[in-house]
């Protein structure tokens, strides 16, 4: 093992290293044996063009950890330095494994301005639409949201979306115009699957001056068609944004310690280690939320 580096235990979640430590490499301080700990997947140079305006997310040395499917993970140092984090006493395991994608919806919130009062759309309700539309209703937003699946919509409807639209509807975007004020558009749009056609939609259903988040990261190769018309004499405002920042795991470790979000409410079950596969695969029948991956 190098100096510089840790050994944790007990991985809990699909996205995140989460563990107890079990060793510590001689040069590290700011943990001991025994520790609760939590963690990015990720950790930025801090040194690079990006990093140097701030800009971490874009860091052109993005150092990536993936693949905590296991008993014992060994954790780079520039990680363990500056994306690892102490759990509270108060906070279980597996709400604080949700840090990793609450931090990455944070990071899209910052980006949009939403205001109290504001209507927002959010497209697509797996876990990360979930979390926007759970943290824009705290905002203080009027939140619409949409998917084919309603056990999906019945989920937004928990965490505080006032109206819900099945997407299946071809017109979904002018239903939910439909139900805006004077049927002008939504203010903000937020995008949250990943498909172009997705993306099509939220600048569809979006008023003039209104604001559109591609979150859901697409395939290379990728291509989407916009109205130029009504980009430009509609003033449209489109933002993407990937990844999250050390700024924002903090900021979701907070957020999850404190309660504005409970964690819980984003955990469906649980599965042992051994049947990974079958987690993942409830995931993709759009089965739950979340699942813990207990070993």
């Amino acid at each position: 093992m190098l100096n510089n580096k840790k050994i944790f235990i007990n991985p809990v979640w699909t996205n995140v290293c989460q563990y107890n430590a079990v060793e510590v490499g001689k040069n590290v301080k700011n943990f001991k044996v025994g520790d609760r700990a939590v963690g990015a997947n990720s950790v930025p140079c801090f040194h690079c063009y990006f990093c140097k305006r701030k800009e971490y997310s874009l860091c052109e040395n993005l150092q990536y950890l993936n693949g905590a499917y296991a008993e014992y993970i060994v954790i780079p140092s520039q990680i363990l330095k500056y994306n690892y984090l102490h759990i509270p006493d108060d906070l279980d395991y597996k709400e604080a494994a949700l840090v990793e994608p609450l931090a990455c919806v944070l990071h899209g919130i910052d980006e949009i301005n939403i205001k109290l009062g504001d209507t927002v759309a959010v497209i697509g309700c797996g876990p990360i639409g979930l979390m926007f539309v759970k943290l824009s209703s705290l905002k203080g937003a009027r939140v619409i949201a949409a998917d084919f699946s309603e056990y999906r919509l019945k989920q937004a409807e928990k965490f505080g979306a006032v109206k819900t639209i099945n997407a299946s509807y071809k017109d979904y975007p002018q239903r939910i115009k439909d139900i805006t004020e004077e049927s002008k558009g939504v203010d903000v749009a937020i995008e949250a699957t990943g498909y172009p056609e997705a993306w099509e939609n939220a600048i569809n259903m979006i008023r003039p001056g209104g604001q559109v988040l591609t979150f859901g990261g697409t395939k290379k190769g990728t291509y989407f068609k916009i109205d130029c018309v009504k980009f430009h004499y509609e003033e449209i405002k489109i933002k993407a944004v990937y990844h999250h920042t050390p700024y924002h795991i903090k900021k979701a470790l907070d957020i999850l310690a404190t309660r504005q979000v409970d964690g819980s409410e984003f955990i469906t079950g649980e599965y042992p280690l051994s049947k990974t596969i079958d987690a993942l695969e409830s995931i993709g029948r759009q089965e739950g939320i979340k699942y813990a991956i207990i070993p």
